[in-house]
Order: structure tokens, then C-alpha cells, then sequence
């Protein structure tokens, strides 16, 4: 890469040339990193950061699932057990997966609450995921985004 390697502060991320690779091709421009973030590198590491984990949370399928449908117009307020039923998926998997998004900053924990004896936790979309989902889904060739 021009400028040397990048190399993130928090955390290794083998990933990484794939997922500014992919970047390049849904902004359709060429994504250059500088490792010290200065002129010329068209996203700073935050940015950088920020692509890592949606596509960490994009990377699976089942993460992928659950974020679309928490991020569907409307959703709102989502469970695991609600999300396990709508995918289809055991509660433990869907509850794996939402807290591994939560993790991540894709999903935020917005309240608790004891329902027949177990805890339930209500999860909500974080700021600016939906857009970057609408993005994405733009930028396939053919595809429209879902408003």
C-alpha cells in the first residue's frame, strides 16, 4: 500500500487490506493509507476503524442477518429471542451474535428487564449503521435501496 502499512493502535486486524479493498470498490474510488493518517489518505484511521468492524459484523452471516433486521425501517427496540424466531436460528446462536454486534459498537443495549423469571435485553441499531447498510445496498450494481 502506498505509504507503508497500516497498522491500527487498538487492535491487528488481518482483514484489513480486504475490507479497504472492498470499501474501494463500494465508494468506486481507490482507498490509499498513510500510517501516520496525514494529506493523502482518503479515510484516517478512525474511518478505517469504523469499516473494520461493519465489516466484522458483516462477516458472518448470521451477524449480517441480525443486523439487517435490526436495522429494518420500523424494527425499533429488538430481543434475541425475537430475532432467533424471525431467523430461524436457536436462541443461544442469535444471543451469541447480538452481544459479539453489541461488542462491536453495531448494536447498542438499551434497556433490561426480567421477563418470567429470565433477563431480557432489548438492543437497538447504532447510530449511523442503517445509513451505512442503505449505503451498501446502494452501491450494488442493480440493486435498490430499501427506504
Amino acid at each position: 500500500m502506498p505509504g507503508g502499512a497500516y497498522q491500527s493502535t487498538d487492535y491487528e486486524c488481518p482483514c484489513l487490506l480486504n475490507t479497504v479493498t472492498l470499501m474501494s470498490i463500494v465508494i468506486g474510488m481507490p482507498v490509499f493509507l498513510n500510517p501516520d493518517g496525514n494529506e493523502g489518505a482518503a479515510f484516517g484511521e478512525d474511518e478505517v476503524a469504523d469499516f473494520v468492524r461493519l465489516g466484522k459484523g458483516l462477516g458472518h452471516a448470521y451477524r449480517a442477518a441480525i443486523l439487517v433486521a435490526c436495522a429494518a425501517p420500523g424494527a425499533g427496540l429488538q430481543r434475541p429471542v425475537k430475532l432467533s424466531k424471525q431467523l430461524g436460528l436457536p436462541l443461544s446462536v442469535a444471543s451469541y451474535h447480538v452481544r459479539e454486534l453489541a461488542e462491536l459498537g453495531l448494536l447498542e443495549l438499551r434497556a433490561m428487564s426480567t421477563v418470567r423469571g429470565a433477563v431480557a435485553h432489548d438492543y437497538v441499531v447504532a447510530d449511523g449503521v442503517a445509513e451505512a447498510l442503505d449505503a451498501l445496498r446502494r452501491a450494488r450494481p442493480g440493486v435498490n435501496a430499501v427506504t
